[in-house]
Parts: structure tokens; sequence; C-alpha cells
């Protein structure tokens, strides 16, 4: 919450027999899974993906390079 990311997206996606539903409503999330049943983060800039991770700290520094590069 302490980072703004103006035209950004975040999708939270559930597992199990909520997923079709999640993933009829943001087709782009169709091939992101879970990593061994963990919350997992996906951070993609201009249709390229970087490695998921479950890690927060990962996370927040893929982020953080994502801003840069609009900056």
């Amino acid at each position: 919450r302490n980072q703004y990311l103006p035209n950004r997206i975040i999708a939270v996606v559930a597992e199990g027999k909520d997923s079709e539903l999640s993933h009829d409503l943001v087709p782009l999330t169709r091939s992101k899974v879970a990593q061994n049943g963990n919350a997992t983060a996906y951070v993609c800039t201009d249709f390229v993906c970087k490695l998921p991770t479950t890690d927060i700290s990962q996370m927040l520094a893929n982020l953080q390079a994502t801003r840069q590069k609009i900056d």
C-alpha cells in the first residue's frame, strides 16, 4: 500500500473451484499458478513476466524495478 503504480493491474486469483471464474474475469492469469501451494507473485512488463516468487522482498524488488523502468 505504500507504493503508487499507475496504470497497473493487480489480480488476486483463487485456487480450486473459484479459479475458473478468476481466469474468465482476468484472462492473463490463466497460465499463472501458485508455487508449492504458496501465494505467488508474477510481475510482468511489456508482455514478459519475471520469474514467479513467493518471497515478499523479491516481489517488492520486482515492483521497484518495474517502477524504475517507467520513470
